[in-house]
């Protein structure tokens, strides 16, 4: 009898196993990841059969899949098949990016349906987990971002979509103030916004049918230098409101949580 295996922690599958997976899902596209060769398109058919194979085969060895004897049907290990179904079939779909100064673009997905499926893909395999709860997905972004248990002393904001644009486009505390910003949430966020610091988001899509029927994104700007002693970074949340505006929110990782969970479905 096979070993039973787990994804409540990180696994790797190669992207032939991940073509499996999906097809075993009925999955017919991969929101949030690189999705090249995963799926058969016309003309490529013989090649996606040869991946299936070979995914197939990799799967059987890894122990996830078992071939039923003296049949053609295959067992799929039941928590992995679970994480392929709420890939295939998402109600929303995060996509949390880090942007640091010097480094490659950090990105990961997570997946919200029946379950919580945390994934990546590192330029030749994918990284998979299944999280046990909502709570621990906002936990994981907050930590990701480095941000600090209390917020700092700067004062809440909020511009339009248009005095936003201008913002980033030219970034001078002098016309913050004639918006009516605080001179020090002014000089802060005219501070983050300068080219080479440090960026980070969380795009929050919520689907229908394999379909994206909204899309909303939270962004972190960071205002301290990258390489900051405490491990821990001076921050603004940039979240939509109502009404074509930005609210921007001295930024902290409950903070984090609070915004990103009011996009999400109530428990």
């Amino acid at each position: 009898m096979s070993e039973t295996r787990s994804i409540y922690y990180p696994v790797v599958f190669t992207p032939a196993e991940m073509a499996v997976l999906l097809s075993l899902a009925g999955a017919q596209t991969l929101l949030g990841l690189e999705s090249k060769g995963l799926f058969p398109t016309n003309g490529s058919r013989s090649t996606w059969d040869q991946t299936f194979l070979q995914g197939r085969a990799q799967l059987e060895r890894e122990r996830w899949l078992d071939h039923l004897p003296g049949t053609v049907q295959y067992r799929l290990n039941e928590e992995l098949g679970m994480a392929a179904a709420v890939m295939a079939a998402p109600q929303f779909v995060l996509v949390t990016n880090l942007d640091w100064p010097g480094q490659p673009r950090q990105s990961v997905t997570h997946y919200l349906a029946a379950a919580v499926v945390e994934a990546s893909f590192d330029g030749q395999d994918y990284h998979m987990a299944a999280l046990r709860s909502i709570d621990i997905m906002l936990a994981r972004q907050a930590t990701a971002m480095q941000l600090p248990a209390q917020p700092p002393p700067w004062l809440e904001f909020e511009l339009s979509n248009e005095q936003a644009r201008q913002a980033v486009a030219d970034p001078q505390p002098r016309r913050l103030g004639q918006w009516g910003v605080s001179a020090s949430s002014a000089a802060a966020f005219a501070h983050a916004l300068r080219p080479g610091q440090a960026r980070a988001s969380v795009q929050v899509m919520s689907v229908v049918y394999g379909r994206v029927e909204a899309v909303h994104r939270v962004r972190v700007l960071y205002a301290d230098p990258a390489g900051a002693a405490t491990g821990e970074y001076a921050a603004w949340l940039a979240a939509p409101v109502a009404g074509s505006r930005v609210r921007l929110i001295p930024a902290s990782a409950g903070r984090l949580v609070e915004t990103v969970r009011t996009l999400l479905p109530h428990p």
